[in-house]
Formats: C-alpha cells, structure tokens, sequence
C-alpha cells in the first residue's frame, strides 16, 4: 500500500504563511493597544531594539527597515511619552543616541506581555499535533532567517 500523504511544498506552505500572518499582525497590534501603558507595533519594535543599548536613530532605522524621518517621528512620540531619552554621544558631541527609560522597560514588557497572552491564546485552540508541527516548523523558520536555532522555551 502507497504513502497517500502528500509532499510538503513550499508554494502552498507560503501561500498559507501568506494568508496567516495579517490577521496575526492585527492580533499582535491589538493586543499591544489593550494594555495601559499603550504603544504601537512600531514603538515597540523601537523599544525592543534600544533593549540591547543606546541607538543612533540612523542605527534604528537600518534596523526596522524605514527611513530615519520615519524613525524620528516614531522616537519623538516616544520620548514626550518618556518611553525613551535622547542622549548626547561621548564619542561624538554632533550625534545623538537614544536609550529606553524605566518606563520604556517597563512598557516594552507590558507589550510583550500583552502580545504573548494574545497569541497563547490563539494557539491553545490548535491540538497537540498541530502544535508540535507548528513549533517545529518556526524553529526552522527561525533558523533559516538567522542561521542559529531557536531558543527552547
């Protein structure tokens, strides 16, 4: 008797990957909506990319794939809400760097906080195969985009 499973392909994988995630990006920035200390799905991509230390703003922008403007605007948000500070460099008086305040720490872990109950949620409703091959399938993902393997958690 024949396999009668079908072959994973990567065309109909992507089309579904294609179809999931704008309804898990609206999830997410829900979510972060939700909470008091409210920020949205660009502020916390700043926040969490100033955890690991004080940026340029030009560095942020690299980093997030936008124009520094863009950037700038989304920091001077930030900093009126005290989320972030602005920072002269030492190496370099001209620059300015920006860094996460104790409210930014605290606002980034809401957010996290938020969006991680957010997706549980909509992950308990799989069963547990669906679960484990989902899992499976992300370390792999993660993998190829960062070339380490995904932490386990």
């Amino acid at each position: 008797m024949g396999d009668t499973r079908r072959r994973a392909d990567p065309a109909v994988t992507a089309a579904l990957l294609l179809e999931a995630v704008p309804p898990l990006v609206r999830l997410l920035r829900s979510a972060l909506q939700s909470g008091t200390g409210a920020v949205t799905l660009t502020q916390a991509r700043i926040l969490a990319r100033l955890e690991a230390g004080p940026r340029l703003i030009g560095e942020l922008a690299t980093a997030m794939e936008v124009r520094a403007p863009t950037a700038s605007v989304a920091v001077d948000n930030l900093v009126r809400r005290g989320l972030v500070t602005r920072l002269a460099d030492e190496a370099d008086r001209r620059q300015v760097l920006v860094a996460l305040t104790a409210d930014g720490t605290r606002a980034l872990s809401g957010a996290r906080h938020s969006q991680m109950q957010a997706v549980a949620a909509l992950l308990g409703r799989l069963d547990e195969r669906e679960l484990r091959a989902l899992e499976t399938g992300l370390r792999g993902l993660v993998r190829t985009r960062t070339g380490q393997d995904a932490e386990a958690r």
